[in-house]
């Protein structure tokens, strides 16, 4: 009987560990994308930054905001909203699982990725790559099919930042200067852009 106890009570702990594991991946994932959510993003980001400046490493952050999304909900639903945003997270997880990334969506139609030991000059190539992919992909909305295009604005530690708020601050300023010259471009803080 006390060998069937403490069966009992090492199963009741396993079950409990299991579902602590599962109740933590549910908090720091996004329910539609599934990617990382805004407010793990930013602890990562802040942990990887320090990370960085302690081994003399680069961090870039790219910001992407999806073109004209409000024309998707207004034209094809809120559900094909939905669809767009799905689509998206798995273009952009599949585009980056090759070098050591975290990505999330940031809020919104608006997503981030954080490439660790890649300086400004890589992340320009991995996200111009990036762009074009997801220019390339085809979405069907209600049996229409579709495309949407994004625009990326990036920045990078150390090159343009010192901390993860001036990374972020950065990179946005980026995606609203890639936003406000047309859409559908990648734009590094350093001014440099890239055509669509």
């Amino acid at each position: 009987r006390l060998l069937a106890v403490i069966s009992d009570i090492g199963t009741v702990a396993v079950e409990n560990s299991q579902l602590f594991q599962k109740t933590r991946e549910l908090a720091i994932h996004d329910g539609l994308t599934l990617l990382y959510t805004k407010g793990y993003f930013l602890e990562r980001l802040k942990e990887e930054c320090r990370r960085s400046k302690g081994k003399d490493r680069p961090v870039s952050l790219l910001m992407l905001d999806i073109d004209c999304f409000k024309n998707y909900n207004d034209k094809f639903g809120h559900i094909a909203g939905d669809i767009v945003l799905k689509r998206l997270s798995l273009v952009i997880q599949q585009s980056v699982k090759k070098y050591d990334a975290v990505t999330s969506r940031f809020g919104g139609e608006e997503f981030s990725v954080v490439l660790l030991n890649k300086n400004m000059k890589d992340a320009l190539k991995i996200a111009e790559n990036l762009r074009k992919k997801i220019e390339n992909t085809k979405i069907i909305l209600r049996r229409i099919e579709t495309n949407i295009t994004v625009s990326i604005g990036l920045a990078a530690l150390p090159e343009n930042a010192v901390s993860e708020d001036e990374l972020i601050y950065f990179a946005d300023r980026a995606l609203y200067e890639a936003k406000q010259n047309g859409r559908n471009k990648v734009v590094g803080f350093s001014r440099l852009a890239i055509p669509g």
